[in-house]
């Protein structure tokens, strides 16, 4: 997945603040992390790895950036 269509993915998951979106991020088929939209804007990253690493962006651009870090 392209870091336009990261952002593009991202952008989309924000117009919809009053659900609860969570997608899982994989590479080479296996989940490397979780994110998750919270109703104020706010978007959590869960990593796969343990212990669990939890980030928060308010940042769609950072948040791409790193999740495209991880899958590519």
């Amino acid at each position: 997945m392209s870091l336009e269509s990261i952002k593009m993915m991202l952008e989309f998951m924000q117009h919809h603040r009053n659900t609860e979106i969570i997608y899982t991020f994989k590479n080479n088929n296996h989940p490397v992390a979780l994110v998750c939209l919270k109703n104020i804007g706010i978007i959590q990253i869960v990593f796969s790895q343990l212990p669990h690493e939890i980030s928060y962006y308010h940042d769609v651009d950072e948040a791409a950036s790193v999740i495209d870090k991880l899958i590519n």
